[in-house]
């Protein structure tokens, strides 16, 4: 009975379709109002290749205010398939199947009920409120002038948002379909970074695939085609796959749920090819890969994503090289302009290359050089190196901190233009610890130069020792002094407890200062430091004020404009070593008076 139902209700579409006058936007639907418990009709989506396939639906009943006023969620069961979907589930990929009843459009499946369900049932976001992201967007909509932010609080590195995500353990019980990335060109380990990084955003990376493959034969961007979202394309490429619901002339509307929820967007849209369906027992999802591009997401919304055919997404072009013993390899590909996602999608690019050119643990030594090419700013050049069993990922995550702290600035949309890594590999350990520190007397005057000798001890190796001398100031008071040496890390979070408001940038151009002043890891530092105190204004050191005026800017009713500073920094000098240093050491030297 239920198969004669839907097939009545197909052969319904198609007179409708017959009588209409065919265009997109004269698509007779229904609203979740006239929906009744009951109902059959069909969906439309793609199994295999670029063919769009029907499946049987019937409505179970519809769920008011399910995630918040007015959003409403059509409950249905599916069924048929060339995998019957009473067996495979509702599968990851389908999110944005049209669904007719009556010939008419009703919405688009888009939510899960549970994992491990018994059967499948399925929400349906009502097609009226996926024809309101739609109406938001006209053809001619200019780029946003940049991405919103997925709900990070400033300062919080962590790839995770927040807010417990509904794709976690101990989320909703209704969960939007994880959208499957197709990835391409990258290893295993780096897909399960990916991975653990994008599953709270509703993503589920899947290695092995074709990622993006511009020969594949192209679909029509029709009611029930695979579309693909593109989060990465070159040598590497990630690509997000889902089913196209809607069109009206160049607009389009899909998926049923957020990508990100990340409002107004500029992903690029692609055709999809659908390898195969993968039947799981967890969750079943589509095997596939993007094809040619389309377009431009422009909207990310509760009910959906839009998107504009013809238009063009704003990408950054990253370069990676990386030279070995087994010579050079080089790597081009782009990633979205987003300051959430682009790092997090660099860092997989990277951690990808590096594990296909070399390998992903180990004992490794690296010298890498990194440019951040920026419209209207000078480009942002760094050197470093690293070595030890954990280098390799410590090379990736603080290669790519100078990109996320400029795309996730608080001061103006990131003028980002070009990303360039080259990192330089040998299988070796340079690592020393800072052992002791020597002073042949312990008495100067001002002006004076101090010589001293620094141990080290190398990993398997003999001690050596680094001389040098830094020289007092012609000013310096008379009294005690503090001599400190040590690795560039070791120091600089001393520097950061002393004068914290150094750290703190006002401004774009201020931030880009901070992030070139980044210390060498191979860097041996000695300063020397007296213990007056001052303060920071607008983010400049003021050394050794008279007291009246720290009097003041302390009392002062203004808050945020000055901080405290814990001793000055009289003299420093930078040598450079073959080794990547850890730990230090201090000492006193007393200053006579003339």
């Amino acid at each position: 009975m239920r198969r004669w139902k839907w097939s009545v209700s197909c052969l319904c579409f198609i007179l409708t379709a017959l009588l209409s006058s065919g265009a997109a936007g004269e698509v007779p639907t229904l609203s979740a109002d006239q929906i009744r418990p009951g109902m059959v009709g069909f969906g439309k989506t793609v199994f295999r290749g670029t063919k769009i396939d029907t499946f049987g639906v019937e409505i179970v009943d519809v769920m008011r205010n399910v995630f918040g006023p007015k959003e409403d969620l059509i409950l249905a069961r599916l069924s048929g398939g060339p995998l019957p979907l009473e067996k495979t589930g509702v599968i990851q990929g389908m999110s944005g199947s049209p669904v007719y009843v009556d010939g008419k459009l009703i919405g688009a499946v888009s939510y899960a009920l549970t994992l491990f369900s018994k059967e499948s049932l399925c929400g349906i976001t009502p097609i009226s409120e996926m024809l309101n992201a739609l109406n938001r967007v006209t053809e001619d909509q200019p780029l946003p002038p940049g991405q919103n932010r997925l709900g990070r609080i400033r300062g919080d590195r962590s790839p995770e948002p927040r807010l417990t995500s509904p794709y976690e353990p101990g989320g909703s019980a209704i969960r939007p379909l994880a959208v499957p990335l197709a990835a391409g060109g990258f290893a295993p380990g780096a897909v399960e970074q990916l991975r653990a990084d994008l599953s709270p955003y509703g993503f589920l990376p899947v290695q092995g695939v074709g990622g993006t493959d511009t020969t594949l034969a192209p679909g029509a961007l029709e009611p029930g085609a695979a579309v693909g979202v593109q989060l990465v394309r070159g040598d590497l490429s990630l690509a997000g796959i889902g089913t196209l619901t809607y069109r009206d002339a160049n607009r389009v509307v899909a998926f049923g749920h957020p990508m990100f929820s990340g409002g107004r967007s500029s992903f690029p849209m692609s055709s999809a090819y659908i390898y195969s369906v993968v039947a799981s027992q967890y969750i079943s999802f589509k095997l596939g890969a993007a094809s040619a591009v389309q377009g431009s997401i422009v909207e990310d919304r509760a009910a959906g994503i839009v998107g504009v055919v013809g238009r063009d997404a704003s990408m950054i072009p990253v370069a990676v090289t990386i030279r070995s013993d087994a010579g050079t390899r080089d790597y081009r590909f782009e990633v979205i302009r987003h300051p959430d996602l682009t790092p997090i999608l660099t860092r997989g690019t990277l951690l990808s290359a590096l594990i296909s050119a070399e390998k992903q643990s180990g004992d490794v030594t690296t010298r890498t050089r990194s440019v951040i090419r920026m419209e209207g700013y000078p480009d942002l050049r760094l050197e470093n190196t690293y070595s030890g069993a954990q280098a390799l990922g410590l090379t990736i995550l603080d290669l790519v901190k100078p990109l996320d702290a400029v795309m996730d600035n608080p001061f103006l949309s990131a003028p980002v233009k070009e990303v360039r890594f080259e990192i330089a590999l040998e299988e070796s350990l340079r690592t020393a610890s800072v052992e002791g520190l020597r002073l042949f007397k312990g008495r100067f005057h001002p002006g004076d130069t101090i010589p001293f000798e620094v141990r080290l001890r190398p990993f398997h190796g003999d001690e050596q020792v680094v001389s040098g001398q830094v020289t007092l100031p012609p000013y310096v008071p008379a009294g005690p002094l503090a001599l400190r040496t040590g690795s560039a890390q070791t120091l600089e979070k001393l520097e950061v407890k002393r004068a914290p408001g150094r750290y703190s940038p006002r401004d774009f151009a201020h931030l880009l200062g901070l992030i070139s002043q980044e210390e060498r890891n191979d860097d041996l530092v000695v300063e020397v430091l007296s213990q007056e105190r001052g303060v920071t204004v607008g983010g400049e050191e003021l050394t050794a004020p008279p007291s009246s005026v720290l009097s003041i800017l302390r009392m002062s009713r203004q808050t945020g404009a000055t901080d405290r500073v814990e001793g000055v920094v009289l003299a420093r000098v930078h040598i450079r070593t073959a080794f990547v240093l850890a730990g230090g050491q201090q000492t006193t030297v007393m200053v006579e008076p003339e």
